[in-house]
């Protein structure tokens, strides 16, 4: 089954030109992918639509088999499509990394026990346990890059979509991330980064231009 269907998308900015005029996307279950194109090719606005953050002129969005028609269609299925901004501050709540950890699980339904337990665990996994503390707005780029993925590995996603993941790491970072991806059963990764995404995407790599996507 596909888990995401995108049907003749066709999207335009207020003002702006045309970024998609009848784009078609098929997600199979269980694939993993990357996405790589020209600034301003519409990777971002992609990932936006999938998620229902951008609502297209035209054409359809389905989830897991489900047409999504409104903003509570996308709602329901937010938590089993994780999806990293590219900018991690536009995802970081709370004023301290513990707090924001927690929202996900508390909003999935965990108990308070639960959550903590949760975050624990990513904090570990992330080495982020000496920030937990912190004011996550107050960290270096890269620091906030991990608060945000730990955010949704604590979610626990069937999907992942990443926009750019790979930005502002430092080696150990970098690592925590290729390990969490290794561990995660579905993805699409949009990354500048050609050579990563051959090497860990395993269902190819496409790129986006012109309102198309090739492989």
């Amino acid at each position: 089954m596909d888990t995401i269907v995108l049907k003749e998308i066709r999207f335009r900015y207020p003002e702006g030109s045309e970024v998609f005029s009848r784009l078609d996307f098929n997600f199979p279950a269980g694939g993993r992918i990357g996405i790589t194109g020209p600034n301003g090719s519409g990777k971002s606005t992609l990932f936006k639509i999938i998620t229902g953050l951008l609502r297209p002129l035209s054409g359809y969005v389905e989830l897991f088999g489900t047409e999504m028609r409104k903003e509570k269609d996308f709602a329901a299925f937010r938590t089993r499509v994780g999806y990293l901004f590219q900018n991690p501050e536009d995802q970081i709540l709370f004023p301290s990394v513990e707090e924001d950890l927690s929202f996900g699980p508390l909003n999935q339904g965990k108990s308070r026990h639960q959550a903590e337990e949760i975050v624990k665990q990513v904090l570990k996994q992330f080495g982020l346990e000496s920030l937990k503390n912190r004011n996550p707005f107050r960290l270096s780029g890269g620091e906030k890059h991990l608060v945000a993925l730990a955010g949704i590995a604590a979610m626990k996603p069937e999907i992942l979509l990443m926009d750019e993941p790979f930005e502002w790491l430092d080696d150990s970072s970098m690592q925590a991330v290729l390990d969490y991806i290794s561990q995660t059963p579905s993805f699409i990764i949009i990354s500048r980064d050609k050579k990563m995404l051959s090497r860990i995407c395993k269902d190819g790599v496409y790129i986006l231009n012109n309102g198309l996507l090739k492989k």
